[in-house]
């Protein structure tokens, strides 16, 4: 599959922005924890490991597995936002607008996927007079403040839970974690909504336009 630039695509947050993050500059970093063998890790500075970015995609994938070990063969499993759909059924699927989080975009149907979604609307916190995300932009040690979303379509929901931040925080790297994945991308914003990657959802409603 052939990409092209996403630089159209604001995926990070823009400089009048930066001056409002929270800065955690003493606080561990995921650099500060080292990975032991048999699955052991340690903290070489007093830290937290918050599974939040992942549990709930890590959940739905489980509970997927335990129904279909008890002969279900269709379904879908919603945690609060991050989705799986399994079985031949088609599942319409619809996003918040970030700016209207009380208005939905239909983005198409879901067929044995799963979907997640990234946004503050629901979780940030106001600094001054924006709001900001509880993710942490890794370069600056900041938190982000954002006015868009981003979903990630993949097979497995824990995949499509964690790559949503990833897309937030590293879009040079999107293609090819896209590939690699078999995912899609999807950003709204003020702008309309925007996909990237494979084309996993189903119908691809005029709503979205497609960038290659």
């Amino acid at each position: 599959m052939k990409y092209e630039t996403l630089s159209e695509l604001p995926l990070r947050p823009t400089e009048d922005v930066l001056d409002l993050k929270v800065r955690c500059a003493d606080s561990a970093r995921f650099s500060d924890l080292e990975l032991l063998p048999a699955g052991a890790v340690r903290w070489r500075k007093k830290g937290w490991i918050d599974l939040g970015g992942i549990a709930k995609g890590y959940a739905v994938d489980v509970a997927v597995a335990a129904l279909r070990s008890h002969g279900i063969t269709h379904g879908l499993i919603n945690a609060g936002g991050d989705l799986r759909g399994f079985g031949d059924r088609p599942w319409p699927i619809r996003i918040r607008a970030p700016e209207q989080p009380e208005t939905l975009f239909d983005v198409g149907s879901l067929c044995d996927a799963a979907i997640a979604t990234s946004a503050g609307y629901l979780g940030g916190r106001r600094v001054g007079s924006r709001v900001v995300d509880p993710i942490v932009d890794p370069g600056s040690g900041n938190c982000v403040a954002w006015n868009a979303s981003v979903s990630v379509v993949a097979s497995q929901c824990m995949a499509a839970d964690a790559l949503t931040k990833v897309v937030r925080l590293a879009p040079a790297a999107l293609p090819a974690l896209l590939e690699h994945y078999d995912a899609q991308a999807v950003l709204a914003n003020d702008r309309g909504v925007r996909s990237c990657g494979r084309n996993r959802l189903q119908g691809d409603p005029p709503a979205i336009r497609r960038v290659r």
